[in-house]
């Protein structure tokens, strides 16, 4: 009863707690927060892509206030054209490249061969002036040189002019000897050579060079021809088809150039065009995306916020039907115990997330109950919640354990608990009370007789001997054994039959609302109890009995029964119990065993007659026209003496 909620929640959970759901619920609402976190960012790229934009179509000078609508329109536009110059003019720029490149090499071809020329010029006069002084001198240094190179790739034993045997390498010491004679000499003609081949190489590159170039004007005509816009390649043209052309190609490759920078000027326009065209393309490709995603995440959203919050109510209404079913019960068994009180009205409700708050009727206010209820009155609302807890996981199946549950309650409190208990066995599988309590005890072994309730009695313990207990005998049935004894115990016989004797009229004169004289105590003396239930009246109670289903049939011996006879069997010996069990005095030796012995037996009697069989219970439920026990199966009638 002082439990936290979350405590409270913890005792609770196996009941109210509904995992399965509980991770459905979660499902979803981390779902819709991912689809609500899609649609925000979906939100956020619409509102990016339009600040992106907004500034390029102020500075297009657009007319249109959206700029996504001003994006859309550019897009319209065919830029296939744009496309084609920018292909137009990348052909005429290479060509113009070609050009220039044949025109520069052109002109250095033609720089070298100048040069070559004035170098081949230069070693032939150098050359003659030698050759002035030594006529005939240049070609014996040829010949020598001719004749050196012919001895060293052709080795043999004879001279190749005169055939005289010869060593070649005293020939070939002879001729360089000759040679160094002559080594200025031949130094120039070296020279010459090498200018002549010069020459020659750069007049042939010059041929090469001009065809290269006579190719790339040609190409240039072909260029202009097919262009549709005049971007300078007819000017180029018609400075190449001049008959000075080759003069002036330093200044023609200059004039390219210019063309050639303004059309990559031309160029990067155009391409800054089409790429203006494709950062629109991808903004307003992002921009619907943003917009289809927001559009099916946010429905997505709605739907899975609408499922979450079915399924949460749903199983917080689960949730809450459990709690007050408990509630339910155990109002209905506190107001048993405590009728008429304006207590109890137990609410229990989970306000949050595993967390079950408890509250309950105080002067009509719904209140924490252990902030004013007293101490017996949280005792017994603790055990009525505890028990309809106890009813919602298979009671037939459950064994019930009530180990001094009540120490704080009186005695009128007392017998109400104890119709709850016997209420108990129809829902249970077995009810066992443990106790040392006297009062507790001896009250449900006199005044409840339910067989289906076992009642252990706590003896006195240490830690030597550890916890001690015996299996409690109802009265009827220490009776039943103390009949048996021989000899006989006299007064103990006498004594407990009529303790028990006194007990059953007690409660059938108070289940009949039978007057008994007023007291201060509320103590009768059996013969009080006898004449509270005259002739009148015992011939009217009758027992019937059936066969509750699965028991066997030969425990029905008879299926209706009639008190009187055994009531005033009893009353008749009850003198007895005065003189034998209850009193000193010598008249009481002069009763024989067998009087004592069938006062114990109409005891006996009386008390299996009121009883079942079956469940060992005394008829007290009040039914249509009869008085019932807890198995239904044994009816007290009538219901109104």
């Amino acid at each position: 009863m002082e439990a936290q909620p979350s405590e409270r929640y913890d005792v609770l959970q196996k009941y109210v707690g509904a995992d399965q759901i509980e991770s459905s619920e979660a499902a979803l609402d981390r779902l819709a927060k991912r689809w609500e976190d899609e649609s925000n960012s979906a939100a956020d790229t619409i509102e990016s892509v339009s600040d992106q934009l907004r500034p390029m179509a102020e500075a297009a000078e657009s007319t249109l206030s959206d700029p996504v609508e001003w994006a859309y329109s550019e897009l319209e536009q065919d830029v296939s054209e744009v496309e084609s110059e920018i292909a137009d003019i990348e052909n005429q720029k290479t060509a113009l490249v070609q050009l220039q490149m044949s025109a520069t090499q052109l002109a250095t071809a033609k720089e070298t061969h100048i040069k070559s020329k004035e170098a081949r010029v230069a070693a032939e006069q150098a050359v003659s002036e030698l050759e002035a002084g030594q006529a005939g001198t240049s070609d014996l240094i040829e010949v020598l040189q001719q004749a050196r190179d012919y001895v060293q790739q052709h080795p043999g034993p004879s001279c190749p002019v005169c055939t005289q045997d010869v060593d070649p390498t005293d020939l070939a010491s002879l001729i360089e000897q000759r040679l160094a004679e002559y080594k200025e000499l031949e130094e120039k003609t070296r020279v010459r050579a090498k200018c002549v081949r010069a020459e020659a190489d750069a007049d042939e590159r010059v041929a090469q060079q001009r065809e290269a170039f006579i190719a790339a004007v040609s190409g240039i005509g072909e260029k202009a021809e097919e262009s549709t816009t005049d971007y300078g390649l007819p000017s180029i043209n018609q400075s190449c088809e001049d008959e000075n052309t080759e003069e002036r190609l330093i200044d023609l490759a200059s004039e390219i150039k210019l063309v050639i920078d303004g059309l990559v000027a031309i160029c990067e326009e155009k391409r800054r065009l089409i790429s203006r065209r494709n950062i629109l393309a991808r903004l307003v490709k992002q921009y619907t995306d943003a917009v289809e995603s927001y559009k099916s995440s946010q429905l997505l959203a709605i739907k899975a916020r609408e499922l979450h919050g079915i399924v949460k109510t749903k199983r917080q209404e689960y949730s809450q039907q459990i709690l007050n079913s408990i509630s339910d019960e155990t109002d209905r068994l506190y107001e048993i115990i405590h009728p008429g009180e304006g207590l109890g009205g137990s609410k229990l409700s989970m306000v949050r997330k595993s967390s079950i708050e408890q509250k309950a009727k105080f002067s009509g206010k719904d209140v924490a109950p252990g902030a004013y209820y007293s101490e017996s009155h949280l005792d017994t609302l603790g055990f009525c919640v505890w028990v309809a807890i106890a009813k919602l996981e298979s009671p037939e199946n459950t064994i019930v354990v009530l180990d001094d549950v009540f120490t704080s309650v009186d005695l009128e409190h007392l017998r109400r608990i104890a119709k709850v208990i016997d209420d108990m066995i129809e829902s249970f599988a077995q009810v066992i009370i443990v106790t040392h309590s006297r009062r507790w005890l001896d009250y449900y072994r006199l005044n409840q007789g339910s067989s289906s309730i076992g009642l252990l009695q706590l003896l006195p313990h240490s830690s030597a001997t550890g916890i001690r207990f015996v299996d409690t005998k109802l009265p009827v049935d220490q009776l039943v054994s103390k009949l048996q004894e021989q000899p006989i115990d006299r007064q103990s016989l006498a004594s407990m039959s009529g303790v028990l004797l006194e007990a059953l009229l007690d409660r059938v004169c108070l289940q009949y609302e039978r007057p008994l004289p007023r007291n201060g105590n509320m103590k009768w003396t059996l013969g009080q109890y006898l004449s509270a239930l005259p002739e009148k009246h015992t011939k009217k109670l009758i027992v019937e009995r059936t066969c509750p289903q699965g028991q066997q049939d030969h425990q029905l011996k008879t299926p209706y029964e009639a008190i009187k006879p055994l009531y005033e069997e009893a009353g008749l010996l009850g003198l007895v119990r005065n003189q034998v069990g209850a009193h000193f005095n010598l008249e009481g030796s002069e009763i024989p065993d067998s009087e004592v012995i069938g006062f114990g037996e109409s005891v006996r009697d009386f008390a299996a007659s009121i009883s079942c069989p079956w469940c060992g219970g005394i008829p007290e439920k009040p039914s249509t026209d009869a008085y019932e026990c807890g198995c239904k199966a044994t009816k007290l009638k009538p219901l109104k003496l």
